[in-house]
């Protein structure tokens, strides 16, 4: 796929929701992605008049492109959204560091409440939203971009830069290939995703049968993979995948509370793929 996929779902974005057809391009590219990533599930309405406060790209807006809640999130998550909208032009880790630093001021400067160089949509935004979040609420940093890495290498390049760097919150990294994904699965039903990584405890910690491998798994890997596919990550289960608000829950709260306990009380997770690689950490 190319640009030509994004700029195809941001013409259909401006014809279904009349509203936006006064938003530059890149304004509905962060548009497109939170529909497809925070309110493609049955039951959440996607308003478009409420959608757009949660816009604050523009003017003072501190490296912010929006600010919301995550309304599948059990406490209101607070999702903090930088957008790049461009595929050719290169991803650089200096690129990304200088969006993360900018963002991480911005926020210090927010809880603060030193808002006077900050345009009033921003400002709004976040009251708005923090008056939302509950007491188990996370601040989740989430990366969107239209950029896809040249291979792995790269990608796990730019993966691990962001993360050393912003260590105090909840970070997603969303590429070219993972949005497009998101937006298969919702428009067509795709039930796998390309790519994508768990950390597990220790490299040669692993029972190997046949061509498949049992291993102990981080909580918190788990807890991020699902942050980033959603709604693709059950989607194989070989029981197919039944939403059940109560075992949802559950199962987020062992996550959360107690992921100590997630295998005994959820007897293990099963992984299909095409391949694994068992990488070292470095």
């Amino acid at each position: 796929m190319s640009q030509d996929f994004f700029e195809y779902h941001i013409e259909t974005m401006k014809e279904k929701y009349p509203t936006f057809g006064k938003y530059q391009n890149y304004h509905i590219f962060t548009l497109l992605c939170i529909k497809y990533f925070f309110y493609s599930e049955s039951g959440i309405s996607f308003d478009q008049d409420v959608i757009e406060e949660f816009l604050t790209d523009g003017a003072n807006d501190g490296g912010i492109d929006a600010i919301f809640n995550d309304p599948t999130s059990e406490g209101n998550d607070l999702i903090i959204v930088q957008s790049k909208f461009y595929e050719n032009t290169a991803l650089g880790t200096d690129n990304v560091a200088g969006e993360l630093y900018k963002i991480n001021e911005t926020l210090k400067k927010l809880q603060s409440n030193k808002i006077s160089e900050f345009n009033d949509k921003l400002v709004t935004a976040y009251r708005n939203a923090t008056s939302q979040m509950e007491d188990n609420a996370n601040i989740r940093i989430v990366f969107f971009t239209s950029y896809q890495p040249k291979n792995k290498r790269e990608r796990n390049k730019l993966d691990k830069s962001m993360r050393d760097y912003f260590g105090k919150y909840d970070l997603e990294m969303n590429f070219r290939s993972d949005i497009e994904a998101q937006i298969e699965l919702c428009d067509n039903g795709k039930l796998c995703v390309d790519y994508d990584k768990i950390a597990i405890d220790d490299k040669n910690n692993y029972l190997k049968y046949e061509d498949s491998i049992i291993v102990n798994i981080s909580a918190l890997s788990l807890q991020e993979l699902q942050n980033r596919r959603r709604n693709g990550l059950l989607g194989m289960n070989l029981r197919y995948y039944v939403r059940q608000k109560a075992v949802d829950t559950g199962i987020e709260k062992t996550i959360h509370k107690e992921p100590e306990n997630f295998w005994y009380k959820n007897n293990g997770i099963l992984i299909i793929c095409d391949d694994y690689e068992l990488m070292e950490k470095k």
